[in-house]
């Protein structure tokens, strides 16, 4: 009977993500801050118009973050929008490393018009809060809405992906809206959702 060879080297099991489900991250201890490249050199957080009142984790709980939870959309910062080469980041801080993310949704506020509406949009995630990043997408946003309403029935403004791997952070970089000039290029977010989950250790 011949000899069989020996085994080979056992390689290691790509890790195939959990199933991820669309949640506020306001509601799962996601840090949902918002970066522009001309404050602070792009590592101070803002915190939206007047630097607080209309900050980015306004949007990312569906009851809002105002006084009797009242609804307030977040707004940029006066003068530090997306016109030009300007750009908005939002950098979102999972709870858990191990988390595994392969979505963002999110639309404006209609009171102040569809054309500060997020458009034109890239995607990053990693493991520390300034990068290295690794690009996962690109997309361009419609300016469809739901109002008050915070459910999202059409697909205008959802970006999925598959993810390869867990990460600590995800950013999201905003580099249009849909032609507002005001304010350095206003962008409004009134309810924004990620899809992730974590895998169990």
């Amino acid at each position: 009977m011949p000899l069989l060879p020996p085994p080979g080297p056992l390689l290691p099991l790509t890790p195939t993500p959990p199933t991820l489900e669309w949640k506020w991250p306001a509601e799962h201890n996601v840090g949902c801050k918002d970066y522009h490249p001309r404050i602070g050199d792009g590592k101070e957080e803002v915190g939206g118009w007047n630097r607080g009142k209309f900050k980015l984790a306004n949007a990312c709980d569906r009851l809002g973050s105002g006084p009797w939870k009242t609804v307030r959309p977040f707004h940029t910062y006066n003068g530090y929008g997306v016109n030009g080469d300007d750009y908005v980041d939002f950098i979102f801080t999972f709870d858990d490393a191990n988390t595994w993310c392969g979505g963002y949704r999110q639309f404006g506020h209609v009171n102040w018009g569809t054309p500060t509406f997020t458009k034109d949009i890239e995607i990053y995630t990693g493991d520390a809060n300034f990068g290295p990043w690794t690009r996962v997408a690109t997309d361009s946003h419609s300016t469809w809405h739901n109002g008050g309403t915070p459910t999202f029935p059409d697909d205008g403004t959802t970006t999925e992906w598959t993810p390869t791997a867990p990460s600590k952070y995800l950013l999201v970089r905003t580099r249009t809206n849909h032609g507002d000039t005001q304010s350095g290029g206003r962008l409004m977010v009134r309810f924004l959702q990620l899809k992730f989950a974590v895998w169990p250790n």
